[in-house]
């Protein structure tokens, strides 16, 4: 009943908690698209003088620069880009070298960066 589909951006953050705070029932916590919409969404609470990491649990998903120096800082999903492209060129050139090999999915779990918003 919660989820809700949004622009990638500050603005679309802000719009989407606007509208779950409007519900009869809103939520306690947003685990959001990623960093940027969590932003959007941080501020909005703090527009509502709802406290983000206290009233709220708020967390992204991409660990940009800014979530460190946001206020309250991200907490937020870190994906590592370079373990990431280095699994990904290891299967390319399997499938160079095999090319009838069956195809693999890999799951690269992402790491919990614990900050203030949560």
């Amino acid at each position: 009943q919660y989820n809700r589909v949004c622009d990638t951006t500050v603005d679309g953050g802000f719009q989407v908690m606007q509208e779950l705070l409007n519900l009869q029932e809103p939520p306690t916590a947003a685990l959001c698209f990623n960093d940027v919409t969590a932003f959007g969404a941080i501020l909005c609470l703090w527009s509502h003088r709802i406290v983000p990491g206290k009233d709220f649990d708020v967390i992204g998903f991409d660990n940009l620069s800014d979530a460190e120096l946001f206020s309250p800082s991200l907490t937020t999903l870190s994906c590592p880009p370079r373990r990431i492209g280095f699994r990904a060129s290891e299967l390319l050139l399997e499938r160079i070298e095999n090319p009838g090999k069956k195809q693999e999915s890999v799951i690269i779990a992402p790491e919990l960066v614990l900050r203030d918003s949560a």
